[in-house]
């Protein structure tokens, strides 16, 4: 009997969402200590993100935590957690959720770093999808913006009062305050936070999703010269979404018969693009394009055998990692090269050979590389990698918005009092040196510009033969090497 009871309680708890007993102040405080030392002991690229983004964590901190004295909910203490992960601007930190818990417990080589166990993975959704879940909820316009080359624009047309609001249109400003300023001021509020390092400031696509936040569930946006009230409970009218979406299929294709075109939206599935490469390859092939533009990362093994698949001599690069000192940390990663400490700082050395396989196609040409700001992790690996041999390989595209290149996959961590679990970054490529130290540079820089990124939601198929060699123009460039 008390078997089924405890059943009941538990189908009862996962069909109808968490609730826990509000923290005292007492224990939010702990818990936010505690994630501030953890941030402070482990994250390799906090001094680097001060240094880029002109920000003091310590500062920003400590304003979140004066906050707590006005928290009363388990949504807002979740929220303050999410936004002290925020401000790092890390695309590999982050509250997390139960699959990443199970996967890091039963699978790293990095768990002995962390303090979880299988049992944290029993709230570890509810937590993760807390924020997000009530957003959605109550973010309904569908309205749609995008930043590109320092100014924000409405990426979905819609009607105001019967007048057609386009796409295209500049968005200037929030309820009479210039929107660089005012997501400049709340970017720890933001979602999907960016950093433009041209023009000096934060950014996001998606500043709307942080409105409620700011209890501003009705504002103003200036778009053009016109002011556009918005209340995020409701759709837009006459919104119209797009015809296009960005592609998550990989695709394999020659173009003009000389080209091999190879896009990755994810690092995964290796086998398939091998068996694609080895069936659509021909001898009249002279260069090789490996599009990663949108590709937030995977395995990095998948794009080491792809090389593979292609070279036809063996490709060295240098993998080469820094991170502060952890004695648990040092023997996590001692295996993976020549290991240096240097009183706090730690680094992790070693050549690497990728060799062609037994069915390569035996390349010797050029291998272009297109990327785009949101190229990311296992992506930026294969960046870092190729920009070490320019005679075999150039990149062409956006800088990364993030601080990217080769790292270790983040450690997980749980707050002792709310039980949140948070993924954390805690290394950092430096292979590029004090001339590269953000890991964000590329050979040849092409800007997205308004029409492109528009004429690929509404007009072309952006994978199709047509648009590659006619329009896009990162291809076009290749064409003319």
């Amino acid at each position: 009997m008390r078997k089924i009871y405890l059943l009941v309680i538990f189908y009862l708890i996962s069909s109808t969402g968490y609730c826990q007993p509000m923290l005292s102040k007492h224990e939010m405080m702990e818990d936010m200590d505690s994630l501030e030392a953890v941030i402070l002991h482990y994250d390799f690229l906090l001094p680097l993100m001060e240094e880029r983004t002109n920000s003091s964590f310590k500062n920003k901190f400590t304003s979140l935590k004066q906050e707590i004295s006005s928290i009363s909910t388990t949504f807002d203490f979740t929220n303050l957690v999410r936004r002290g992960l925020n401000i790092l601007n890390d695309g590999h930190t982050g509250i997390t959720n139960k699959s990443s818990i199970k996967w890091f417990v039963d699978n790293s080589y990095l768990n002995s770093v962390g303090n979880v166990s299988l049992r944290d993975t029993l709230y570890a959704d509810y937590y993760n999808t807390l924020i997000t879940d009530s957003i959605f909820r109550e973010c309904k316009s569908g309205i749609r913006a995008v930043y590109i080359d320092g100014k924000y624009y409405v990426a979905r047309p819609f009607s105001d009062q019967g007048v057609p609001i386009k796409i295209g249109e500049e968005i200037k400003r929030i309820d009479d305050r210039d929107i660089h300023s005012f997501v400049g001021e709340n970017y720890d509020q933001m979602f999907f936070l960016m950093w433009d390092n041209n023009h000096k400031r934060w950014y996001s696509d998606f500043f709307m999703l942080a409105m409620p936040l700011l209890h501003k569930p009705v504002f103003t946006l200036t778009i053009g010269d016109r002011d556009v009230i918005i209340n995020s409970a409701v759709i837009a009218d006459n919104l119209e979404k797009e015809k296009y979406q960005a592609p998550s299929s990989p695709k394999v294709m020659l173009l003009d018969d000389d080209m091999l075109y190879i896009y990755m939206p994810m690092m995964m599935n290796k086998q398939w693009y091998m068996n694609e490469i080895r069936k659509t390859y021909t001898a009249d092939v002279k260069k090789i394009i490996i599009d990663i533009r949108n590709n937030s990362g995977g395995d990095d093994s998948v794009w080491a055998d792809i090389l593979s698949a292609l070279i036809d001599k063996p490709f060295t690069y240098r993998y080469y990692v820094g991170m502060f000192y952890d004695a648990k940390l040092k023997d996590a990663i001692s295996s993976f090269g020549d290991v240096k400490t240097d009183n706090n700082r730690m680094t992790v050395s070693q050549e690497r050979i990728i060799s062609p396989d037994s069915n390569s196609v035996h390349f010797a040409g050029k291998i272009f590389i297109l990327q785009d700001k949101y190229t990311y992790s296992a992506a930026s690996a294969l960046v870092s990698a190729a920009r070490q041999d320019k005679d075999r390989f150039t990149v062409i595209g956006e800088k990364s918005a993030l601080i990217s290149g080769y790292t270790f996959p983040p450690v997980l961590f749980k707050l002792k009092n709310s039980g949140i679990v948070f993924r954390l970054a805690f290394s950092g490529d430096i292979t590029g040196g004090e001339q590269n130290k953000y890991m964000d540079k590329i050979d040849v820089e092409m800007q997205n510009d308004i029409s492109t990124y528009l004429e690929k939601l509404y007009q072309y198929d952006r994978l199709s033969n047509d648009y590659l060699l006619q329009r896009d123009k990162l291809i076009q460039y290749v064409k003319s090497q």
